[in-house]
C-alpha cells in the first residue's frame, strides 16, 4: 500500500516529535514559588523554635498559612500558565512533571498535616525536624525523573544536590540550625533552579 506521506513530510513529523520531547520545562514558576516560600518557612521556624521572636506556640499558624498561601500562590500560577499560550506542555518532560509533582504535593500535604497534628497534640516541635530530610528526598525523586526524561541539566543536578542534602540534615536532625541550612538548601535546589528554568521559557507560540 502506498503511504499517504512524502519523505519530506515524515522529517517534518519527525522533527515536530524531537522538538516536543526537547521542550523547556514549563514548571520553573511553581520550584520559585515553592523554593522561596519554604525557605522562609523554614527561616521562621528556627526564629519561633528557638525563641528570637515569638515563640514555639506559633509553628501551627506558620506551617498552616505555609499550606494555604502556598496552595493559592500556585492555584493563581496555574491559572496564568494556561493563559500564556506557551508552546510545550505536551512534551514528555512537562507531562512527566504535572503527574509526579502532583501526586508529591498530595503525599506532602499529608505529611505536613500529620506532622502539625501530631506536634500540636504531643507539644514536641522537635518532631517536625523529621520533614526537612523527607521533603528533600521527595524533590530529589521528582526533580530527578522529571530531569531525566526531559534531559534537564538544571533539574537533574538539583535532583542530585538534594539527595546529597538528606544526608545532611540527617545528621543535624537534632539541631534547630538544622532549620537554617534547610532553608538555603532550598534556595539552591528549588528556587535558583526555577529562576533558571524561567529564564529558558519561551515567550509564545512561533
Amino acid at each position: 500500500m502506498k503511504s499517504l506521506y512524502r519523505p519530506e513530510d515524515l522529517d517534518y513529523l519527525r522533527t515536530l516529535a524531537e522538538a516536543g520531547e526537547q521542550s523547556p520545562l514549563l514548571a520553573g514558576r511553581f520550584y520559585a514559588l515553592w523554593g522561596l516560600l519554604t525557605a522562609l518557612a523554614y527561616s521562621l521556624h528556627f526564629i519561633f523554635v528557638t525563641g528570637l521572636i515569638g515563640g514555639p506556640g506559633a509553628l501551627p499558624i506558620l506551617w498552616i498559612s505555609f499550606i494555604l498561601i502556598g496552595a493559592a500562590g500556585h492555584f493563581v500560577l496555574l491559572r496564568l500558565l494556561f493563559g500564556a499560550d506557551l508552546p510545550g506542555g505536551g512534551a514528555i518532560g512537562n507531562r512527566t512533571s504535572q503527574y509526579v509533582w502532583r501526586f508529591a504535593s498530595l503525599v506532602l500535604s499529608c505529611l505536613f498535616a500529620g506532622l502539625i497534628l501530631k506536634a500540636s497534640l504531643s507539644g514536641d516541635p522537635g518532631l517536625m525536624n523529621w520533614s526537612i530530610p523527607f521533603v528533600l528526598a521527595t524533590y530529589s525523586l521528582a526533580m530527578g525523573v522529571t530531569g531525566s526524561l526531559a534531559d534537564n541539566k538544571i533539574i537533574r543536578r538539583a535532583a542530585y544536590a538534594s539527595a546529597a542534602s538528606v544526608g545532611l540534615t540527617t545528621l543535624m536532625i537534632d539541631s534547630p540550625y538544622v532549620y537554617l541550612l534547610a532553608s538555603v538548601i532550598m534556595l539552591l535546589v528549588a528556587a535558583l533552579p526555577g529562576f533558571l528554568l524561567l529564564r529558558d521559557e519561551p515567550r509564545s507560540i512561533v
